[in-house]
């Protein structure tokens, strides 16, 4: 069977049409699921409860340290 390419092209998108509506659907029931509440409440301090290393670090000059 063979298309061309404008029906290729009118399969494709209706495709990906399909997809994402799932994908979008799906979303809408994130908000119901258990722990959802508590994920919104706690999700802005989870950044700032991790300690991280420095950006830049450097090896010190004798190549047995690093400079921070």
């Amino acid at each position: 069977m063979y298309l061309n390419h404008s029906k290729k092209a009118t399969l494709f998108s209706l495709l990906l049409l399909f997809v994402f509506s799932l994908n979008s659907s799906a979303q809408d029931k994130l908000k119901q699921m258990p722990g959802y509440a508590q994920y919104q409440k706690m999700a802005p301090k989870l950044y700032s409860s991790i300690k991280r290393a420095p950006a830049s670090v450097a090896w010190a000059k004798d190549g047995k340290r690093l400079l921070i």
